[in-house]
């Protein structure tokens, strides 16, 4: 598992890696964390960030929302600079939860935060399993 000494903050339209220690210096910040093309879909809201060791670099993956809430996607971002990598849908209509199984490479999403079911992504494809 990634042995980070930063902590990362995700906003609505904006992701910021951090000091781990007080003052939490900002160590790189990406103001606008949505790529445009997802932004011109309407794709408004990134949300809480799992990080993973993939291919040999820390890789950050956070769920991307739009205001209707019923097209999640998963987006991937290199840890070290918080640059865009890839994308993929989620066969689901709301993503309250995206964690990841570093080992196995797999992601579980819940649909609502009343949990009933898991959902099950191979990773980094979103083929649901």
């Amino acid at each position: 598992l990634p042995k980070s000494k930063n902590l990362i903050y995700t906003g609505m339209d904006i992701i910021r890696r951090t000091k781990a220690t007080y003052p939490f210096e900002t160590v790189v910040v990406a103001e606008k964390g949505i790529p445009a093309n997802f932004s011109k879909q309407g794709y408004r809201h990134i949300g809480d960030v799992s990080s993973i060791m993939h291919e040999g670099k820390e890789v950050l993956l956070t769920s991307l929302e739009e205001p209707t809430f019923t097209k999640p996607l998963m987006m991937m971002f290199s840890a070290d600079k918080l640059e865009y990598m890839a994308a993929c849908a989620l066969n689901q209509s709301h993503s309250s939860l995206l964690a990841v199984d570093p080992r196995a490479l797999v992601m579980y999403s819940t649909e609502f935060m009343d949990v009933t079911h898991v959902k099950r992504y191979a990773f980094p494809n979103c083929t649901e399993l």
